[in-house]
């Protein structure tokens, strides 16, 4: 075809003028506009994993330990983390174990906001319950629950 898909005139024939296809350029002065596109689009793909959450199959070395808080109506409270276990210490001094599945780190307004996958091992169903809170990292660390951001939760040293 010719520019614009337009047919041209070909040279006359003994019999009469014929039509033909304008071949366009050679293939070798043809642009490479097919690995600039592959390249555009492997760009834009690699961007975009990028700007999702990391997923660990395990907790974060810098959010293990115990925590506990001074918020007087979680005084008898704490909650543990553990590479691939979540301990719910509850008032009475009954301890609850939970199982993580995957951890989630995203940033946020600024902030690293961690999700914690679990579920109950005594749940047939394995109904998978979500723990969201941000990571403050200096002074130790803090911990705020994305519901309740009011409430620092502080590692305790053992």
């Amino acid at each position: 075809m010719g520019v614009g898909g337009v047919l041209i005139l070909g040279r006359p024939h003994p019999r009469g003028p014929h039509l033909r296809r304008d071949p366009g350029p050679p293939p070798r002065e043809r642009p490479r506009v097919t690995h600039v596109r592959w390249a555009i689009v492997m760009c834009l793909l690699a961007l975009l994993a990028s700007c999702g959450p990391e997923t660990s199959r395990t907790v974060p070395a810098e959010l293990l330990g115990r925590w506990t808080t001074s918020e007087p109506k979680y005084a008898d409270t704490f909650f543990e983390l553990q590479p691939d276990t979540l301990l719910l210490g509850l008032a009475g001094g009954q301890v609850d174990t939970r199982t993580i599945t995957k951890v989630e780190k995203l940033r946020q307004d600024g902030e690293t906001l961690f999700t914690v996958y679990y579920v109950d091992p005594s749940d047939s169903n394995r109904t998978e319950i979500k723990l969201a809170f941000f990571f403050e990292a200096g002074a130790g660390g803090v911990i705020r629950w994305k519901n309740q951001k009011g409430i620092a939760w502080t590692r305790r040293v053992r």
